[in-house]
């Protein structure tokens, strides 16, 4: 299958962290900051996002991969950007690198792989 996303295709989002994304047990010692694993998931939807209006009708893309260097903290609140950035193409493979900065401050960098696949072959492959 050939995809037609373009490298350097750039796509940001601007969050506000709320109490549904705090790292849990730091929460229940009245530190309450964006848990990583909430992080990561924002970054997987934005990267998501990022190519969604590229892909061929009844594709979807799927993340397999995740490298992620999570560098400060943020409060409950405060909010950050995502910035995600097509770095490859390949076969049915895009590859993806990630930062998210708290007003100019850099919160996390990331690399991220999402594979092109379609909805029929992944409903076969998940309710088999």
């Amino acid at each position: 299958m050939e995809l037609n996303i373009p490298r350097g295709l750039k796509y940001s989002k601007t969050i506000e962290v709320g109490p549904g994304d705090i790292e849990e047990f730091l929460g229940e010692l009245g530190i309450d900051v964006l848990s990583t694993t909430r992080l990561l998931h924002y970054m997987a939807y934005t990267s998501r996002d990022c190519i969604k209006q590229y892909l061929p009708e009844n594709y979807i893309s799927v993340g397999y991969y995740f490298e992620i260097y999570h560098i400060a903290p943020v409060r409950v609140g405060e909010s950050i950007t995502i910035t995600t950035k097509v770095v490859d193409v390949a076969s049915e493979d895009v590859v993806f690198d990630i930062s998210v900065e708290d007003i100019g401050k850099i919160i996390a960098l990331a690399k991220h792989k999402r594979r092109v696949i379609s909805v029929e072959e992944f409903s076969k492959r998940v309710f088999e």
